[in-house]
């Protein structure tokens, strides 16, 4: 299954390890080979691999909850359920859980800016540290439930039992 678009993907694919539907390279555990639940991102122009890793470090903002507001106007209630404010990553403004539907043959990674960066939890993300001239590569879990360790030396990915 890709993480990405929730495609079911057959274990025989013309694309290779990648899904065949958003062409997302399938990211695998390097001890039981079953594809992880994590889905690769870039980062925008303009931000360095230092700057990232400083802006995923540093704690998300405090979750507010924004629920139902009652306001009474003399004869008129008015009741006006509302959604996460927009500082928070929900389904409509996560770019990891929109789906890519545009198809075609090439892959179109999640690219991320500064106020994303800045919503994910550390634990949620891995950063693959290469070095110059590859530099980093950065993942985030889509299940931060389901524990994946990174090898510091190898930065290959396997569960953790």
């Amino acid at each position: 299954m890709c993480y990405r678009c929730s495609t079911t993907n057959s274990l025989l694919r013309q694309t290779g390890n990648a899904c065949t539907s958003c062409r997302q390279p399938l990211e695998f555990s390097f001890v039981s080979f079953e594809p992880l639940p994590v889905v690769e991102f870039v980062l925008e122009e303009g931000i360095s691999d230092e700057e990232a890793v400083r802006l995923i470090q540093m704690e998300p903002p405090q979750k507010t909850t924004s629920g139902p507001v009652i306001t009474d106007e003399g004869t008129i209630k008015t009741l006006v359920l509302s959604g996460p404010p927009d500082d928070q990553l929900d389904d409509e403004n996560d770019p990891f859980t929109s789906t890519n539907t545009e198809g075609g043959s090439e892959f179109q990674p999640v690219e991320v800016g500064r106020s994303v960066l800045t919503r994910l939890h550390r634990s949620e993300v891995m950063v693959k540290e290469w070095g110059a001239p590859i530099g980093n590569q950065y993942y985030r879990s889509v299940m931060p439930d389901f524990p994946i360790s990174l090898c510091g030396s190898c930065n290959k990915n396997h569960v953790q039992h």
